[in-house]
Formats: C-alpha cells, sequence, structure tokens
C-alpha cells in the first residue's frame, strides 16, 4: 500500500502528486472541500485529513511537559525545560497527529511525504519505508513566504533569529525609563498584548505603569499613565558563561533519560532538541534583561497578556519569587494552551462568564485561579448621520501559522460573500490579523474572486476600530476572537467550522454562549440572510464584564479586599443569577 502524506505547507493540487500511484493520502492540513473533490479526482483515491488531537492527546502532551520539569532550574529558580516547551508545542503536537496518523495507516507498505522535516520523524515512527517527494524546493518554501510578509516583520524576525538577547538591538533601543513612583509592569512582545495591558491601565489613570516590550512590535502608542520602553535598554553584561555550563550538563543527563519517554526518545532522535544550548544561552541573556529592570524599576506588580510566551512569561516567574502580586490575562477571547500548560501568575484575569467557564471547566484551571476582571470597553462612539449597517466583514487570520491553507479559506469563503454583498448593494470588507500582510491577502483576493466581483471587496490593516464595526451588516471568521468583538457591538457573527483547524474548541465554546453561529459547510454561508432574520444577540455580560475601578487597584496593588471582590466564585454566582 503506497501512502502520502501531505504537510500543511504542501500545495495539494500541485503536479508533484498525480505522477504516482496513491492507495491512500492523508492531509495534515486543511484545505476546502473543492480541493479535496478535484484532488480526488486527480490522484483516484479519497483524500483524508489528519484526525484531530482529542483528550488523551493533551493529557499525553501535558506528561511530556512534566518529564523534564525540575531538571533544568537556574541561580534564579527559573526551569528553563518548562520555559522552553512553550517553544516546542508545535513540534510535540506534530508528533502527536503524526502518531495518530500512523495508527491508521498501518497496513501501508511504502509512506511518501511532500515536506522533508516530517521525514526523519515519520521514520521513526513508521515500520516501513519514507520517501520524500518534495512539490518545491526548500528555497521556494521560504521565498513564497518572505514575499506576504512586511519590512517590519522580516527584521523581528531576523532580529528574533540572530539577535535573541540584544547584543546588537540593544545599541538602538532608546534609552532606561527610570521611573520615580512605583510602577505596575507590563511585559509585552506583540501588539495585541499591549492594547490589551493598556486597556487596564486606562481605566486606572491615578496608578503609574510601565510597558517593557521585548521587540518592536510591542511598542505601541501609549496612555498618559504609561511609560514605555524596550527591554534591549536593560542589557546586562552579567557573565552566564558558568551557569550556563551547568545547565548544559544538567541537559546532557536529561536528553539522555528521555529514552524513558517514547515521544520525547522520537523528538531527541530527530534532532528537534539540537537547539537547546543556544536556547540556553539566549534565554539566560533574556532573563538578565529582565532581572535588570527588577533591579532598576520600582514595580509593585506585574500583569501579562500572555503569560505563554517565553520572553514574557520570564518576568511573571521573577515577580513572584520577589513576592509581587502577578496577573495575566490575554489579548484575545480564549487561550486553550492551558489544557495542557500550568497557570503560571498568581491570579488570571478572565474578561467575562465565557472566559471563566472555558477556563475552570474546559482547561481545569483551578477557579480560585480565576477571576472574573475585564478592563472597562471603550465608549461607543455614534457615527455621522445616516450611517447604516451596510458592510460585510470577513476576519481574515494567519493561517499558514494555524496549519491550514489561506488559498483554500479564501476559495471557499470570498466568492460566496462577494455575491451575498453584490446583492444587497453591500461592500465586502477583508480585515486583516496583525499578523497577515496586505500585499498577501490581496494577491489571494485577486487569484479567488473573479475579477468583477473585486471592485466592492477592500482589504485593510491595522487594530480593529469603532466604525468598522458600526458599519458592518454581519462578521465571518473562522475561528477569530473578533467574533467576541462582534458579539458585544451587536453585530452577527458566523463561524466556518469545516475550515477550522483549532482543536481547542473555541467554536464550541463561542456557540455555547451566542457569540457566533457555528456553520457546517460552504453552503451554509449563502444562507447568512436568511438566519439572519432569527438573530438573537449575545448577552454582553457574560462575554465582558468590567471590574470596578476601585477593585481592580485592590487587586494590582495587592490588597487584601481583592480577594473578596472580584472572586471567581462570587462573581459568576452573581452573573449566573
Amino acid at each position: 500500500m503506497r501512502c502520502l502524506l501531505l504537510h500543511s505547507e504542501d500545495d495539494p493540487l500541485s503536479a508533484a502528486w498525480p505522477r504516482h500511484h496513491w492507495d491512500r493520502v492523508v492531509d495534515m492540513g486543511i484545505a476546502s472541500p473543492t480541493s479535496y473533490q478535484a484532488l480526488t479526482k486527480v490522484l483516484g483515491c479519497k483524500v483524508e485529513r489528519c484526525p484531530p488531537l482529542d483528550a488523551g492527546d493533551f493529557a499525553k502532551l501535558r506528561r511530556m511537559i512534566a518529564f523534564g520539569m525540575g531538571r533544568l532550574v537556574d541561580r534564579q529558580g527559573l526551569d528553563w525545560w518548562e520555559l522552553l516547551t512553550l517553544r516546542w508545542v508545535d513540534r510535540f503536537t506534530e508528533l502527536l497527529r503524526l502518531d495518530r496518523v500512523m495508527t491508521r495507516l498501518n497496513r501501508a507498505t511504502a509512506l511518501f511525504v511532500g515536506s522533508g522535516h516530517q521525514a526523519r520523524i515519520l521514520q521513526l515512527l513508521a515500520s516501513c519505508p519514507v520517501t520524500v517527494i518534495p512539490a518545491a524546493s526548500k528555497w521556494t518554501r521560504r521565498r513564497v513566504a518572505l514575499s506576504s510578509l512586511r519590512p517590519r516583520q522580516i527584521l523581528e524576525i531576523l532580529g528574533d533569529k540572530y539577535d535573541g538577547s540584544y547584543r546588537l538591538r540593544r545599541f538602538v533601543a532608546p534609552p532606561k525609563v527610570r521611573s520615580k513612583m512605583p510602577v505596575v509592569l507590563l511585559p509585552s512582545a506583540y501588539g495585541n498584548a499591549s492594547r490589551t495591558a493598556l486597556s487596564y491601565a486606562e481605566a486606572l489613570p491615578d496608578i503609574q505603569f510601565l510597558l517593557v516590550a521585548t521587540r518592536q512590535s510591542g511598542w505601541t502608542p501609549q496612555a498618559a499613565n504609561v511609560s514605555c520602553t524596550r527591554l534591549a535598554a536593560y542589557t546586562a553584561s552579567d557573565p552566564i558563561h558558568d551557569e550556563l555550563q551547568g545547565l548544559l550538563s544538567s541537559w546532557n543527563d536529561l536528553l539522555a533519560d528521555l529514552a524513558r519517554n517514547r515521544e520525547l526518545a522520537i523528538l531527541r532522535d530527530a534532532g528537534c532538541f539540537d537547539s537547546v544550548p543556544s536556547a540556553l544561552r539566549e534565554g539566560l541573556g533574556v532573563r538578565n534583561c529582565w532581572l535588570k529592570v527588577f533591579e532598576d524599576e520600582p514595580l509593585r506588580s506585574v500583569l501579562c497578556a500572555d503569560e505563554k510566551n517565553l520572553y514574557t512569561r520570564i518576568p511573571v516567574l521573577l515577580g513572584r519569587q520577589r513576592g509581587l502580586p502577578t496577573f495575566a490575562c490575554h489579548h484575545g477571547a480564549l487561550d486553550g494552551r492551558y489544557l495542557f500548560s500550568e497557570v503560571c501568575a498568581d491570579r488570571i484575569l478572565a474578561k467575562g462568564l465565557m472566559e471563566w467557564d472555558y477556563l475552570v471547566s474546559g482547561c481545569g484551571v483551578p477557579k480560585e485561579n480565576v477571576s472574573i476582571a475585564a478592563p472597562s470597553r471603550p465608549r461607543a462612539v455614534a457615527g455621522p448621520a445616516g450611517w447604516t449597517r451596510r458592510s460585510v466583514v470577513f476576519f481574515s487570520e494567519p493561517y499558514e501559522n494555524l496549519g491550514s491553507r489561506a488559498r483554500d479559506v479564501y476559495i471557499e469563503v470570498l466568492p460566496r460573500l462577494a455575491r451575498i454583498a453584490e446583492s444587497y448593494g453591500c461592500e465586502l470588507v477583508v480585515k486583516l490579523h496583525p499578523f497577515e500582510s496586505r500585499r498577501g491577502r490581496k494577491r489571494l483576493v485577486e487569484q479567488t474572486v473573479l475579477r468583477e466581483k473585486r471592485t466592492g471587496i477592500h482589504v485593510i490593516a491595522g487594530p480593529m476600530t469603532e466604525t468598522l464595526l458600526q458599519r458592518a451588516w454581519f462578521g465571518v471568521t473562522v475561528s477569530s476572537t473578533t467574533a467576541v468583538d462582534c458579539a458585544l457591538k451587536g453585530v452577527p457573527a458566523f463561524l466556518c467550522s469545516w475550515l477550522d483547524s483549532n482543536e481547542y474548541k473555541y467554536a464550541d465554546q463561542f456557540a455555547k454562549f451566542g457569540a457566533a453561529e457555528v456553520l457546517r459547510s460552504g453552503e451554509d454561508l449563502e444562507n447568512i440572510p436568511q438566519l439572519l432574520e432569527s438573530f438573537r444577540a449575545a448577552d454582553p455580560q457574560t462575554l465582558w464584564h468590567a471590574a470596578e475601578p476601585r477593585a481592580l487597584r485592590e487587586l494590582l496593588l495587592g490588597g487584601s479586599e481583592s480577594v473578596q471582590t472580584l472572586s471567581g466564585g462570587a462573581r459568576v454566582e452573581r452573573l449566573w443569577a
């Protein structure tokens, strides 16, 4: 039996595949039904989707992360195995998916893959020969990926890759802030996290905050009570050689012990951990920068809008060790990484009952670690007289980073939305995620929508605006947080669940609390005008419940009253009633 395994970066309709005979084809990515039908016809066999991860897989993932805990602890008490697993989650989950596929292909006598980086893992998993048939060279893949990025994004990627500990970027960083008054630290690695942290700062104008950005994209316009600087300004010259050698010795011992865990042993033998020595060197340099922040700035607490980011998790851990109150929140509606990763901060600030329920009931986070305490939402600004909701908005996402194929999503969604917009005299707006390139997505629109339909399509980038939601008739997305933004403004939102590669079940949670309606096929998209007739708006209180400023102040400053005022259980009981 000859089986072909397609990676999400492979083109399902590439000319490389029909030159061979296949008995089975399994797609590790997500393509549209249209692509699968065409591919089945060309290859002469059915194309199967990779089975999604389930509860057993997430339990296995937790065991993989727990296996090395306590073995790579530095002088500050930071566990570098736990920190580095934040970078390895994609590798871990890919192995688990490949393992599930191999249980389906137990009768295979020859396995072929379109992406070389999976071949070594498959050779260790499979009992049959594995052959690589690349549809495009490694350099072609990189050229295509780079062509869709903005110059600033490319510079950030190069900086993260080759100057992770700020040896060069420190020379162009602005000077340190050196706050004179006690401040709440806001560590951030990108714009969305910064904007979420700043929304808490704006709710407490009498408290001073310090936003420290680990990279350029975390630098964003700040409020009057927020100072902003870059972590590169705090680069320290503290020696790390002896400490690094000790960690590397511990790593060699742990590396040998990985043989006791089947999955970790496979990843080790496939070379997935070869970069650990350089990662430790870089990580210690970043840690020393954060230590300098704690030394130079009068910090009173830490509020992090993404504690699952390695660079911004470090200051939360350092703050806890110093007895400072530490808090985590998330810039999106939900964060499924708590399914397998422990809470780092003292308390998670959930935005509403929907997020609280997901964390506690869905992810198993202890309810005493979660409080419903959203910042105040900006007041709605009325549009000019005569404005009507005449926009159909498609909220795009960086599908390539999520294991999907952007072209397939656009082919499946945009032509249908363009027809609806034309029929009802609306414009079609494609709102991009910050990680997407406007140039690259405009090219996709040109490839997937007929020329005569493109005149009413606008591709826009930048942060979400009040104007965009005011003009929206309805919104469509695959699994984006923007569904909640729509619901809070009374805009109907629809989720394209058949294109969703997310295994954290965000769509189910959105539907459970009425934040969005789940669609099961492309044909359902065409029925949206009829579905709107029975639309019922979600209760905003269950999605976003702002904390009282006094209680939020007490919480961030470590007051005893805050625990009672914002306790998760009491707040949930009131909302539920």
